[in-house]
């Protein structure tokens, strides 16, 4: 890790030089998400606001000691919009803040309302990134400084939890549902402690001063925090997958905490939509990923992963999907074919996740010129090669026809605890269709179908689509799905599901 990198992505937002490590932790626990949207950046700027409030209320009226509080917070604005390039999550916060205590200072009260439409303001003059980046920021941001108002400062824990999950579990289909508790602890170990000297550094910086040993210190306690983090999320889990039809529940969640309604209604809305989340994610039979374009697709029984994603668009979105899916028993990795966009995020999931039970291969796959990437990763992270041929496999797979890279992908049909089957086709062109029908035809029939080349012209023949009787067609891709593809699943009245979110199948 190069020195001080942790401690200004904290303060900053910048993920250059964080060690991967670090990373997926905090994606896995959803730290780095929650932290950008709301929590401690806003509780820096309330921090640094009220230290200055206290100061000046000893020497100057309380109006005037409002007022210089918000130039206080204008000014930190600036210096770290000029630290961060106008850009960075911090800078939102203290924009946020800084109106709201102007606002203050001219005798306003803002409500729940004016509080939020200030941080979506914030949050979009000053943002970068996309629509569902400043919503998310807005809503955390109000949701703390609504929740600092309160006279119970525990609600600056679960008020950014609360207020976001119902935009979360529609936009991404997951629910964190122990994010207050990561919260809880990220304020603690990672707010106060690294804060402080990290803070002072840059301040000293920004005069012309040198100052290794603050960095340094925030450095060592971030790292110290981060390990003690990931003992605790390898106790209590991370997040869980909801399905879209039970997603609504996050809106009633919403509903129930900001309608005027009494406390027990509120409370039992809010046991009965985490509970309906903690049910469909328990009853999660597989999980087509959202990676971008490329496919990893969890099973729960097992649980194994099928392929792991591209190296960069899937990474730490497959690592988070993954471990949500399941406890610690992991049995291993089957990866259909060495393409970039199948095997290219292998060696980021084995450095998450340690050494698998295995990594299944086809005999196929050792000799091909682009398996060389996995094959280092494999020996780069300790990880067993078996190949499903010689061993056996806990699925009914029949291996493709060989000759590309695409067409070594098997046939494999996975039997879910529902009694439902899933038809995995990797990448497989029309020969290897007509190959499986003519060698296979017992294999082919399925209720959910992931359809062949993430929707290629080049596969989903009609007779196959035919043979496999499916009822919905699952598609991993963004824009590559051809018309023509659309065209005979429509004609043949399969359901089409695309990627937006994680596809979930029981």
């Amino acid at each position: 890790m190069e020195p001080f990198s942790l401690s200004r992505a904290l303060l900053l937002g910048s993920r250059t030089g964080v060690p991967d490590e670090a990373l997926y932790l905090l994606e896995r626990t959803g730290l780095l998400h929650l932290l950008s949207v709301s929590g401690w950046h806003m509780a820096l700027a309330a921090g640094v606001a009220g230290g200055s409030s206290f100061l000046w209320r000893k020497a100057l009226p309380p109006r005037w000691a409002i007022g210089f509080q918000a130039v206080t917070s204008l000014g930190f604005l600036f210096f770290l919009a000029h630290q961060s390039g106008w850009s960075k999550p911090a800078t939102r916060a203290f924009s946020a803040w800084a109106l709201l205590t102007l606002a203050r200072s001219l005798g306003m009260r803002p409500g729940i309302a004016w509080t939020f439409a200030v941080s979506l303001a914030a949050s979009w003059a000053l943002g970068n990134g996309s629509w569902v980046s400043f919503l998310l920021s807005a809503v955390g941001m109000g949701a703390i400084l609504t929740a600092l108002g309160r006279k119970r400062r525990v609600w600056v824990i679960f008020a950014p939890w609360l207020a976001t999950l119902p935009l979360v579990a529609i936009l991404f289909h997951s629910a964190a549902l122990l994010a207050p508790v990561y919260n809880a602890l990220a304020t603690i170990l990672l707010g106060s402690a690294v804060t402080i000297p990290a803070f002072g550094a840059l301040l000293w910086e920004s005069l012309g001063g040198a100052s290794p040993g603050l960095w340094s210190l925030a450095d060592l306690i971030g790292m110290t925090a981060l390990e003690w983090l990931a003992q605790v999320e390898e106790i209590l889990g991370g997040g869980r997958w909801v399905p879209l039809p039970l997603a609504i529940l996050g809106p009633v969640l919403g509903a129930v905490w900001i309608l005027p309604w009494g406390a027990r209604l509120r409370w039992g809305g809010t046991v009965l939509a985490l509970g309906g989340f903690l049910f469909s994610s328990w009853h999660c039979g597989a999980a087509v990923m959202n990676v971008g374009h490329g496919s990893a697709v969890a099973v729960a029984q097992g649980p194994y992963l099928v392929d792991a994603g591209p190296e960069w668009n899937g990474r730490a979105r497959a690592t988070q999907r993954w471990a949500g899916l399941s406890g610690k028993g992991r049995e291993g990795i089957l990866v259909t074919h060495p393409d970039r966009d199948h095997a290219g995020g292998l060696g980021a999931m084995l450095l998450r996740f340690g050494s698998y039970q295995g990594v299944w291969l086809s005999w196929e796959h050792v000799d091909l010129p682009n398996a060389l990437p996995l094959l280092a990763a494999v020996e780069r992270y300790g990880a067993r090669v078996r190949l499903w041929e010689v061993e056996g496999f806990p699925w009914e797979c029949a291996p493709g026809p060989g000759g590309t890279s695409n067409n070594t992908s098997p046939l494999c049909r996975i039997t879910l605890e529902s009694g439902r089957t899933l038809l995995l086709t990797g990448d497989i062109d029309r020969r290897a269709e007509r190959h499986h029908l003519r060698e296979n035809q017992e294999l082919v029939s399925t209720d959910y179908l992931l359809v062949a080349h993430h929707g290629s012209r080049y596969g989903s023949s009609e007779e196959f689509l035919e043979a496999t009787g499916a009822r919905v067609a699952l598609i991993s891709a963004r824009k590559q799905i051809h018309p023509e593809v659309l065209d005979r699943l429509r004609e043949m009245k399969i359901r089409i599901t695309r990627e937006e979110g994680d596809l979930i199948v029981r």
